[in-house]
């Protein structure tokens, strides 16, 4: 984020957090009670915004903010192999509107294998950490750099790279690297590679994607102590647990505080208004058929912790295209997150132990990080760099981004 966007950006956290002094720990060591002594109706103890949210994921207070800040500096990320067999496109935007234009943020990162079969075009850079490395059969396009943990080989097609290019292995076919082309001393580089040089030294890469059991905010931890009618304040605004569940309800108004929800299964149309800090706990599963629309109020936020699955049918709508930033969905089923028939997703979208299916494709804005994913049909991803700041508010540093 350039030093003038994050300078707004910290301003304009530090304005919106200016009246609050306490956090909202939805799982602690009261058993999710928290224990100021203002009170408030039915235990709630926020007003306005309330505070910057934090959910403890495992025995430690998490800002959400700052955990999506940290595991979603990629557009998309997958902790498995990833097969592209319909066209993938990422670019970016920023929500916020303290950077404009192309940034070129809207990396692809793939902790395992990288097979490209049909058209792959990277806003920004490609991380692949796998010693199998990447193969192109289809056209693959950067706009930034490319680091591939093995061999990089194209096939029948050609391999783009916007920036310099990290290979731990051969280079092989039509492939042109803007940059400059990393290899190690021993690998292979075909005369059908150009680059504006080649630099021969050792190459490793990281994993790009956090896939680790403590990664991101427990669902399950969080949806076990916000059943408890101590753990939530669904009393404070007469919330029942089951309203979202076949409702004839069309408009939902959630303040500041953690609310708990059994599941959530909608036949129609619902708008969800977020009028502060809020963090909405379900613990079961999620099925929409039709829009699930976030409305945020300036400086809300959003965290729909699901502890059971996702599934979207019918071409819904879930989430905030104008804020998808401030929309995190946590997912806790390690089952499949089925997204049928184009949907269109407004968030930051955090599946680490699920795999997610999309047969006809998506539209993502925000960020995903999935276990494993696979979609048979185009898909488009529009990173929201705004993701990077979500910390701020909380006293944690913006995330750089992936060059």
């Amino acid at each position: 984020m350039p030093a003038r966007a994050a300078g707004l950006a910290l301003a304009l956290a530090l304005a919106l957090a200016g009246a609050c002094s306490r956090d909202v720990e939805l799982v602690g060591g009261d058993g999710g009670r928290r224990s100021d002594a203002g009170g408030g109706d039915g235990g709630r103890m926020c007003s306005g915004l309330g505070p910057p949210l934090r959910v403890d994921a495992a025995g430690a207070a998490e800002c959400g903010g700052a955990v999506a800040a940290a595991s979603h500096r990629h557009a998309l990320c997958s902790c498995a192999a990833l097969t592209i067999s319909a066209t993938l496109q990422t670019r970016s935007f920023d929500s916020t509107g303290l950077t404009t234009g192309d940034q070129q943020t809207a990396a692809l990162g793939v902790n395992q294998a990288l097979r490209v079969n049909a058209s792959l075009d990277v806003g920004g850079a490609l991380v692949v950490a796998d010693a199998a490395g990447i193969s192109a059969s289809a056209e693959l396009e950067t706009t930034e750099s490319l680091r591939s943990g093995g061999p990089l080989t194209a096939s029948a097609s050609e391999v783009q790279v916007g920036g310099d290019a990290f290979v731990a292995g051969d280079v092989a076919g039509q492939v042109k690297v803007t940059g400059v082309l990393h290899v190690p001393t021993a690998a292979t580089v075909a005369a059908g590679v150009t680059s504006a040089s080649v630099l021969r030294e050792p190459v490793s890469v990281a994993a790009p994607c956090d896939c680790s059991a403590g990664a991101g905010i427990d669902p399950v931890r969080v949806a076990a102590a916000a059943s408890a009618a101590s753990g939530n304040d669904n009393a404070s605004i007469g919330l029942d647990a089951g309203a979202l569940v076949r409702s004839d309800e069309e408009q939902l108004e959630l303040p500041c505080g953690r609310f708990h929800l059994t599941s959530i299964d909608l036949e129609r149309e619902v708008e969800l208004r977020v009028h502060g800090r809020t963090v909405l706990v379900v613990s079961g599963d999620v099925m929409l058929r039709e829009k699930l629309d976030v409305v945020l109020d300036a400086g809300a936020e959003l965290d729909l912790v699901v502890a059971g699955t996702l599934r979207l049918s019918g071409g819904a709508h879930l989430g905030s295209l104008a804020a998808p930033a401030r929309v995190r969905i946590w997912l806790g089923g390690t089952g499949t997150v089925v997204l049928d028939d184009h949907p269109t997703i407004g968030a930051v979208l955090h599946a680490p132990r699920a795999t997610i299916s999309a047969p006809a494709g998506f539209e993502l804005h925000g960020s995903v990080l999935a276990g494993a994913l696979s979609f048979g049909a185009g898909a488009t991803v529009r990173y929201d760099r705004s993701i990077l700041g979500g910390g701020v508010v909380c006293g944690v540093p913006a995330s750089a981004a992936v060059r």
